[in-house]
């Protein structure tokens, strides 16, 4: 039986990615590069904050600059990171639902971890996540199980009585190397397609198909 979900972040839960095109592009500006459009950063996201600055400046750019770029995004976007970044329709009740069914729940994200908490207190305040982690020192970024071992030790399950759902092929990765079924969202950033390559195990197109698959697979004890 599933005891517990672990959601990945951006592009999953939140739609975090003009605030992020916003803040990059204007990083950008202020060492003189050209900025990208909007599914550009669909692209570049997903492997933490250095990995996108490296994605979004020309290759061979000098540590240096990047260091620096990567400083201006941090600032830029602890400024906008709420100006249009939203719940994904439907997210607010599932996770509602998953709370009244008791199954636990929490979130793993390549995000910084300082924002990650952030976000997490301000779009779902109400929910109680068992542990949510970003990117942190001692927890090497997904697709790295560290992560997702750390919420699974605080959930106190086993790897059978868990789901891992996320929009990207790092998530997929992730769940196989932790050994968790993955769910692939097709809203979220990158085409569904990337995640079917990766060979994730189910997916699902709104929220509620969430819930459906539950009941559908816990009914058949295929999950």
């Amino acid at each position: 039986m599933i005891k517990g979900i672990i959601f990945d972040l951006d592009g999953t839960l939140l739609d975090t990615l003009e605030d992020i095109a916003d803040s990059a592009n204007e990083a950008l500006a202020l060492s003189g590069f050209e900025s990208h459009p909007l599914d550009e950063y669909r692209f570049f996201v997903g492997n933490g904050v250095e990995n996108l600055v490296r994605m979004m400046l020309p290759k061979g750019t000098d540590n240096h600059v990047l260091t620096r770029v990567v400083e201006d995004f941090q600032l830029a976007y602890h400024r906008n990171y709420s100006n249009k970044c939203q719940p994904y329709h439907g997210i607010m009740d599932l996770l509602n639902e998953l709370s009244q069914r008791g199954i636990l729940m929490g979130v793993c994200s390549n995000k910084p971890d300082a924002f990650t908490q952030i976000m997490v207190d301000l779009y779902f305040k109400d929910i109680n996540f068992v542990a949510v982690t970003g990117e942190r020192k001692e927890l090497p970024r997904k697709p790295n199980a560290a992560m997702v071992n750390f919420i699974l030790d605080h959930m106190n399950l086993s790897v059978d009585e868990c789901l891992f759902v996320g929009d990207s092929d790092v998530d997929v990765k992730t769940a196989h190397a932790a050994r968790l079924k993955s769910v692939g969202v097709e809203w979220g950033f990158r085409p569904i397609k990337e995640l079917i390559d990766a060979n994730v195990t189910f997916t699902v197109s709104h929220p509620q198909n969430i819930l459906n698959l539950l009941d559908s697979a816990l009914a058949k004890n295929v999950v």
